[in-house]
């Protein structure tokens, strides 16, 4: 969701300011065990520092590497946590 948000759209006038992820991304050195995501995340749960999810398509071109995309996309649609 982060990553999507901070994409430009065509829409976007000077001085409009793109959504940006908080914090670090993971040090690429290391092996990813568990969601690279997790530590910036505001839905990620114990789950998601232990392990890291499996990539699950979810429609046409489209996949999610997310223990929770289903309820995430339901609470972004919804207006829930952003």
């Amino acid at each position: 969701v982060g990553l999507l948000r901070s994409m430009p759209t065509l829409d976007i006038r000077p001085g409009d300011r793109l959504e940006s992820i908080a914090g670090r991304p993971p040090d690429l050195l290391d092996e990813l065990t568990s969601c690279p995501f997790a530590p910036r995340c505001p839905w990620a749960e114990a789950r998601c520092h232990q392990e890291r999810p499996p990539l699950w398509p979810v429609e046409e071109g489209h996949a999610s590497a997310c223990w929770r995309w289903e309820e995430v996309t339901g609470d972004v649609a919804g207006e829930g946590r952003q």
